[in-house]
């Protein structure tokens, strides 16, 4: 759930709150616009809320179908970095839904969320795995891209998700076990 919340809000402030920091972190030497992401990021929303909202462009083609990513560079002078090199959101939720829609990010919601609901009949070394990368994948994904299919991310992703969904087979009490062994034996000897 935090990883859900955290994703969301990040984007949310990032477009919404952020921008009206932006004396500040000029001030200290930073860019508010977190390198360009936040432009990138509008016009992400943009082209999605305007064609494909619901089932995307398929998973990894927006950025191989010409015209989509003709109408992603619109938002930038054609002599910008932005405007002749995007290849990427620089962000895992967007480009998730650039590739699968907004169908596609609520089934990813929900099969993250199922497979850890089971976290707490998960051995320690299983939750410290579970947990540990969750949390990078988060920190990772609010400003690089890793949902693709030639990143070893997706996959300790799906790894993640499958210790998840392992059921622990149950710890057999010993006391429990011999006093059913010694009740069977006494009823043996009664016969």
């Amino acid at each position: 759930m935090f990883y859900i919340v955290a994703s969301v809000g990040f984007l949310i402030t990032a477009l919404t709150i952020l921008p009206m920091f932006a004396p500040f972190f000029y001030a200290i030497g930073k860019d508010p616009t977190i390198t360009g992401r936040v432009p990138l990021w509008r016009q992400a929303v943009h082209v999605m809320s305007t064609s494909h909202t619901f089932t995307g462009y398929g998973f990894g083609m927006f950025w191989r179908d010409r015209s989509a990513v003709a109408r992603m560079h619109t938002a930038f002078r054609r002599n910008s970095f932005m405007g002749t090199m995007t290849t990427g959101c620089h962000n895992v939720l967007l480009e998730f839904w650039l590739n699968v829609g907004l169908f596609g990010v609520a089934s990813y919601f929900v099969a993250l969320l199922w497979s850890m609901s089971g976290a707490r009949r998960m051995t320690e070394q299983q939750y410290a795995f579970s947990a540990s990368f969750l949390l990078w994948f988060l920190i990772m994904g609010l400003t690089e891209r890793s949902m693709s299919t030639y990143e070893y991310q997706t996959l300790f992703l799906f790894l993640t998700m499958g210790v998840g969904c392992n059921k622990q087979a149950p710890e057999r009490n010993r006391r429990n076990y011999r006093r059913q062994i010694g009740q069977n034996a006494e009823s043996i000897d009664t016969e």
